[in-house]
């Protein structure tokens, strides 16, 4: 991707309808097992520091918690009625700190019912979680919004074939099966679409209509498989 510039239902959490105290102040309800696995979509050493940590943008009334690392993107919905569009970028040493402390705070054995709360000031830049003692933050400077990147829907299907890093895919198969109540592992998994002129990889899971994942494909013209692979 150019410059990222039911049983299976998602971990419910105490207010699934997340709040807000005005239009620059968002309170988010995360489920603590989508904050924490997230992470491995970032990139540590990146030069853009948004992408060191998350990104949280709001389009149409809903946030988008995202990380990217370049190369894979992926994605949570949570609803934000009332507020207006923007985006913010959440710095990796704040995002570290609470993963700690709920950590230590919370059993093992109870994470996964427990949501993390998040709030965001955009008009102070500030944002703090409710973990231990409080955890506060100042947002990242120069931050940009990840949903641009997305492909147009108008493009869906347009490829025949698409070749895609099985490394990369495994990711968000991981990602789900954390994020996911179900215990089946053999429940989890999800579609991929190749979208655009560049066959980026729209990936979608049936058990969270909340999440999506975006995936850069290799660059290779045509199929690479044996002609023995095929029935003549």
């Amino acid at each position: 991707m150019p410059t990222f510039g039911t049983p299976g239902s998602r971990v419910p959490t105490s207010n699934r309808e997340n709040t807000m105290t005005n239009q620059t102040t968002l309170h988010l309800d995360i489920p603590f097992p989508v904050w924490e696995n997230l992470f491995a979509f970032t990139a540590p050493k990146d030069l853009r520091l948004p992408l060191r940590g998350y990104v949280v943008e709001v389009e149409a009334e809903h946030a988008y918690l995202m990380a990217s690392d370049g190369a894979t993107l992926a994605a949570f919905r949570f609803p934000a009625a009332g507020h207006k569009d923007g985006h913010c970028a959440i710095p990796r040493v704040f995002i570290e700190t609470t993963i700690a402390g709920v950590r230590v705070q919370i059993p093992a054995r109870d994470r996964k019912l427990y949501p993390l709360r998040l709030e965001v000031d955009r008009a102070n830049e500030t944002c703090r979680a409710d973990t231990l003692n409080g955890i506060s933050s100042d947002l990242v400077k120069g931050s940009f919004g990840l949903l641009r990147v997305r492909p147009s829907s108008a493009l869906r299907n347009a490829h025949e074939r698409a070749h895609y890093n099985f490394n990369l895919l495994a990711k968000f198969e991981k990602l789900l099966g954390k994020t996911l109540l179900t215990k089946d592992k053999d429940e989890v998994f999800a579609y991929l679409t190749p979208y655009g002129k560049d066959a980026t990889g729209v990936i979608a899971s049936p058990w969270d209509e909340n999440f999506f994942g975006l995936v850069m494909p290799l660059l290779r013209d045509g199929s690479t498989a044996p002609d023995f692979a095929f029935r003549s």
